[in-house]
C-alpha cells in the first residue's frame, strides 16, 4: 500500500506521493548498514560543541575552527586548522594530499583539520577523487584528525565508507528554518545507514544566508532552535552533538537569538531527553515518520538530493563538466525492512505544463542508501540545483515520503 505523510498544519516540509509511468532506464548504487553503536568519544570529546570559528565567550563550545590549541585545550576543546576545498581538491591525489598531509601546525601535538566542503555529486567523480584524496591523506599521516564540513545533503555509500577509515568528525550542513525540518531526520537516518551516526552531527546555519545567495532564513529564535535539537535528539540520540555556521550573522541581521540562549541550549544537549518530549505535535509527527518500524519498503527522497554526475578533473573531463551520457545522481533511502524493487523516478520542470527531463528505474535494498542514476533525456539539459525541480517517484507495495524544499515550492 503507497501512502504519503502530510503534517497537519501547513508547513513547507510537505510530502507528497506522486506516480508515474514508462520511466526510462537507471541503474542504483547502494549501501546497508546495521545501525550505528552506543556513541562513544569524537576526538576525545564526549559532546560535540561545533562552530565555524573559535568563540572562547561560548562556555558550551568543544570544537573550533581555527584559534590557540593550548588555550582550548586547557578547557576540554579541540582546535582544527580550516582548509577550503579549492586549495587542493582540483589538484591530482598525490599533490593534493601532500598540501593537507604537509599542513603546518605548530606545536599542537594533536593536529585536527577542518575541511570545508565535500559532498560533490553523491559517489560521482568529484567524489570519488574526494575519496582517494583522503585515503592517500591517512596513509601519509594516520595520526592526522579528519573533520570535514558536508554540503548537498546525507553522505552516499561510497564516499561514507572512506568517511569510516579516515574522517573522526562530519558536519552535515543542514541550513534552513523550521518550515524544511524535515532536513534533519533525513541527514540523520541517513548518517545512520552509512554507519556514521557515531561521529555525525547536524550543522545548522545561523542567522541567514547571503543576500547574493538567495537571503534564506536559518535558525534566528531560541524557539527554533530548541525544537531542532529536540528533533535531533528523539530522531538519533547517538549523535555526539550539533555544529553552527554563521554565529556572526544572528548580530548582522538583528535575531532574537542571543548568545546567553545559544549558549544554554547547546550546554544541556545530551541532557535532553530523546523522547520527543518539548516537541510541537507537527515536529513530533514528522519524526515519528522518520523513525517508526517500516514492515515493507519505505522510500525518503527529494529533489532536494538530486545532482549532477560531475568529473573530477582526473578520471578523462574537466574538472565540474558533466559526465557522458548526462547523468543525474539522485540519493535515496529506504528506511523499510524489504527492498524496494523496480522504483521509477523522473525529474521535470516546475509549474503547469513542466517537462520531464530525467528518468529512470532501480532497486534500493531493504535499510540503506543508494545513489539512482537518472539518465537525462535527448534534447534535455540539467534544469535547476537542488530542490527547484519536481521529483515523481513510483516504488510498487512501497510507501513514499517526497519531500520538497520549501524555499523553492512554498507552503
Amino acid at each position: 500500500m503507497k501512502k504519503s505523510w502530510r503534517p497537519r498544519c501547513l508547513w513547507r516540509c510537505v510530502c507528497l506521493l506522486m506516480t508515474l509511468q514508462g520511466a526510462e532506464s537507471m541503474s542504483a548504487e547502494s549501501a546497508s548498514t546495521a545501525a550505528s553503536p552506543s556513541p562513544g568519544k569524537v576526538l576525545g570529546l564526549e559532546k560535540v560543541i561545533a562552530f565555524y570559528g573559535a568563540y572562547p565567550e561560548l562556555e558550551s563550545q568543544t570544537f573550533t575552527r581555527g584559534g590557540d590549541w593550548k588555550y582550548w585545550q586547557a578547557r576540554g576543546g579541540i582546535v582544527s586548522e580550516g582548509v577550503v576545498h579549492y586549495n587542493f581538491l582540483g589538484k591530482p591525489v598525490d599533490e593534493a594530499s601532500d598540501i593537507l598531509a604537509r599542513m603546518d601546525f605548530g606545536d599542537n601535538p594533536s593536529p585536527v583539520i577542518n575541511i570545508d566542503e565535500f559532498g560533490w555529486d553523491y559517489d560521482g567523480g568529484i567524489d570519488r577523487h574526494t575519496a582517494a584524496v583522503l585515503q592517500a591523506v591517512h596513509e601519509k599521516r594516520p595520526e592526522l584528525g579528519i573533520t570535514v564540513w558536508q554540503m548537498r545533503g546525507p553522505v552516499a555509500p561510497e564516499l561514507a565508507a572512506v568517511y569510516r577509515q579516515t574522517v573522526d568528525l562530519v558536519l552535515l550542513e543542514t541550513y534552513f528554518d523550521l518550515n524544511d525540518a524535515w532536513m534533519i531526520p533525513f541527514q540523520l537516518q541517513a548518517a545512520r545507514l552509512v554507519g556514521l551516526l557515531d561521529r555525525s552531527v547536524v550543522a545548522l546555519g545561523l542567522g541567514k544566508e547571503a543576500e547574493d545567495k538567495g537571503n534564506w532564513l536559518w535558525t534566528q529564535t531560541a524557539e527554533e532552535l530548541e525544537h531542532q535539537v529536540r528533533l535531533i535528539r528523539f530522531v538519533a540520540p547517538e549523535s555526539p552533538g550539533v555544529g553552527f555556521f554563521g554565529r556572526w550573522k544572528l548580530k548582522e541581521n538583528n535575531c532574537p537569538l542571543t548568545d546567553e540562549q545559544l549558549d544554554g541550549i547547546c550546554s544541556r544537549f545530551l541532557d535532553i531527553p530523546p523522547d520527543g518530549s518539548g516537541l510541537s505535535p507537527e515536529l513530533l509527527e514528522l519524526g515519528q515518520v522518520f523513525t517508526r518500524r517500516y514492515e515493507g519498503p519505505a522510500i525518503f527522497c527529494s529533489s532536494e538530493f538530486a545532482l549532477p554526475y560531475f568529473h573530477s578533473g582526473h578520471d578523462g573531463g574537466a574538472w565540474g563538466t558533466m559526465q557522458d551520457p548526462p547523468t543525474v545522481r539522485l540519493l535515496m533511502m529506504n528506511l523499510g525492512q524489504q527492498d524496494a524493487l523496480g522504483v521509477k523516478a523522473r525529474l521535470r520542470t516546475p509549474g503547469e505544463g513542466g517537462e520531464v527531463w530525467a528518468s529512470g528505474e532501480a532497486d534500493i535494498p531493504a535499510r540503506s542508501v543508494a545513489v539512482a542514476l537518472l539518465g537525462i533525456l535527448p534534447g534535455k539539459q540539467y534544469s535547476g540545483w537542488t530542490g527547484t525541480e519536481i521529483l515523481e517517484v513510483e516504488a510498487p507495495g512501497a510507501e513514499v515520503f517526497n519531500f520538497k524544499d520549501s524555499r523553492f515550492h512554498g507552503k
